[in-house]
């Protein structure tokens, strides 16, 4: 397995916020992690690469991660410096992570802006954040995820920002991107609609604990828990993805 956790429990100052959270997730395959605000559903997915917030720390539990990781936060407009421009920005994760020159981390820079179908890269690599809009900011945060050749991606909430549309087409990138590099990928959600398209296995907590668990489709379309259900019942269907070309 790529992923591996194994009784997972994180506490704060106010006591337990995971308890006791496992799952497994090899090379190509997408885990969703779906809950209300303070369900502890980022903790957990931040505590596979020791991000946690001041406070919180891992009381108990195993993380085993084989492979490097990426990850693609929530808001991109405070995960990229306002005060340099975007294309440089990957460049400089691309120079960390491969140690060439500045020429060739351009290069790589530009790939990468392509890859996640940035238009017009050549152009927008001089862009600063506030020139861009939102979905072409979260292309650019998913760009320098993918700089360091990941082969586990992980999302906190990515889409939480973007109006529906350029949610639908974040999520085609996401999942293209999955299938094409053979990704391990966790994405996090509070939204069902959301999981539902970029995830084949599902993990619902609640309060820290996970109430169910098993194939996407089959939670869905029979869910078991009552946390499960009420958050069915407050879902607003997405558009579903259909192969259209990313382009916002």
């Amino acid at each position: 397995m790529t992923v591996q956790v194994s009784g997972l429990t994180l506490a704060g100052p106010r006591g337990t916020v995971v308890e006791d959270v496992s799952f497994a997730l090899g090379r190509g395959e997408a885990l969703g992690i779906v809950g209300e605000s303070g369900s502890g559903k980022s903790l957990t997915l931040r505590s596979i690469i020791g991000l946690l917030p001041p406070g919180i720390h891992r009381v108990s539990g195993e993380i085993t991660v084989q492979g490097r990781v990426g990850m693609v936060f929530q808001d991109p407009q405070t995960a990229l410096d306002p005060l340099a421009m975007v294309g440089a920005q990957v460049a400089e994760v691309v120079r960390y992570a491969r140690g060439v020159r500045r020429a060739a981390a351009r290069e790589r820079a530009l790939d990468l802006m392509r890859q996640v179908q940035m238009p017009d890269p050549e152009r927008r690599f001089r862009a600063y954040p506030h020139q861009l809009s939102g979905g072409q900011r979260q292309r650019i945060v998913i760009a320098m995820a993918l700089a360091t050749d990941p082969e586990i991606l992980l999302c906190d909430e990515p889409t939480t920002a973007l109006d529906v549309t350029v949610q639908r087409q974040i999520l085609l990138l996401l999942e293209r991107l999955r299938t094409e590099l053979s990704l391990a990928m966790i994405f996090v959600s509070h939204d069902l609609a959301v999981v539902e398209q970029v995830s084949s296995w599902l993990l619902v907590m609640e309060q820290g604990r996970v109430v169910e668990r098993g194939a996407t489709a089959d939670v869905i379309a029979h869910p078991e828990h009552p946390y499960t259900r009420r958050l069915l019942e407050s879902v607003l269907a997405l558009p579903r993805l259909d192969g259209e070309k990313v382009a916002g």
